[in-house]
C-alpha cells in the first residue's frame, strides 16, 4: 500500500511540475531522462517504488514545488487573482497546502472569499474534507445557514458572513483558505462564528496578505501560512 501511495504521489508531482517546467529542464534536476519522464506523465509507464521515492525526495530537497510557485508569480506578472484561476497553479497550491496540514485531521476547508473557492475546493479534495463556502456580501436567512454581521473597516460598511450549518458541527477541525487577506474584520467575524459552534480553527492559509503575520496570528485562527509573504 505504501508503494502505491508513493508512486501515485510521484506521478502527481511530476504532472504539476510539468505545468511550469519543461521535461528537459526537469531531467538534470531529477536525474531521469526526459523521455522516461514523458512516459510517466502520460501514464505509459509507472515508476518503480525506489524511483518514485527518489522523485519525491529530490522535489522536497530542492523545494521544486515552492520554486515553481515563485516562477508562476513572475509568469503572471504578479496578477494574483488571475494566477489563482490557473488550473496548474491550483493543483500546485493544493499540493503545498496538503503537505503543510495533512497531519492535522482537517474536517472543513472554509473558502474565505468567492475568489478562493476553486483553490479551497481543490484543497478539500486533497484532504478528503468538506468544502465550506462563505458568503460575505449579503445576508442569507434559513434553517440551513448561520449568519453573522460585522463592521468592515477595510470596506467601510456593514457586511455579513453566511456559512452552511453542515460546516459548523461541534468539535470539528477547520482551516481557512483565501487568496489575499485584506479584511481582518471578516476573518475575526468568521472566527466568532466558529467559536459559537465550537469548531476548532487549525490554520489560515492565503497567497498574500495586506497585514502583518503578527496581526493574523492574533486572530486565533491557528497557524498562519502565507505563500507569497515577501514584499512585492
Amino acid at each position: 500500500m505504501v508503494a502505491k501511495v508513493s508512486r501515485s504521489k510521484s506521478l502527481e508531482i511530476l504532472s504539476v511540475l510539468n505545468s511550469f517546467y519543461s521535461l528537459r529542464r526537469l531531467e538534470p534536476l531529477l536525474g531521469i531522462p526526459y523521455q522516461v519522464l514523458w512516459r510517466y506523465i502520460n501514464l505509459l509507464n509507472v515508476p518503480e517504488e525506489k524511483t518514485a521515492e527518489k522523485i519525491v525526495e529530490i522535489v522536497d530537497k530542492l523545494k521544486l514545488l515552492e520554486k515553481a510557485a515563485e516562477e508562476a508569480y513572475l509568469k503572471f506578472e504578479g496578477d494574483i487573482y488571475r494566477l489563482a484561476r490557473y488550473a496548474g497553479f491550483i493543483k500546485l497550491c493544493s499540493l503545498l497546502i496538503e503537505n503543510a496540514v495533512k497531519e492535522l485531521g482537517v474536517n472543513y476547508v472554509y473558502s474565505a472569499s468567492l475568489e478562493a473557492l476553486p483553490l479551497a475546493s481543490a484543497v478539500a479534495v486533497k484532504l478528503e474534507a468538506e468544502i465550506c463556502p462563505t458568503t460575505c456580501y449579503f445576508r442569507c436567512e434559513g434553517k440551513g445557514v448561520a449568519t453573522i454581521n460585522y463592521v468592515s473597516r477595510a470596506h467601510r460598511e456593514i457586511r455579513f458572513i453566511t456559512v452552511p450549518k453542515s460546516c459548523l458541527q461541534s468539535e470539528r477541525k477547520a482551516i481557512v483558505v483565501d487568496i489575499v487577506v485584506d479584511d481582518l474584520d471578516k476573518l475575526a467575524a468568521l472566527k466568532t462564528l466558529m467559536a459559537k459552534f465550537k469548531v476548532k480553527p487549525l490554520a489560515l492559509v492565503a497567497l498574500q496578505t495586506q497585514h502583518s503575520i503578527l496581526e493574523l496570528e492574533k486572530l486565533g485562527l491557528g497557524e498562519v501560512k502565507i505563500l507569497y509573504s515577501w514584499n512585492r
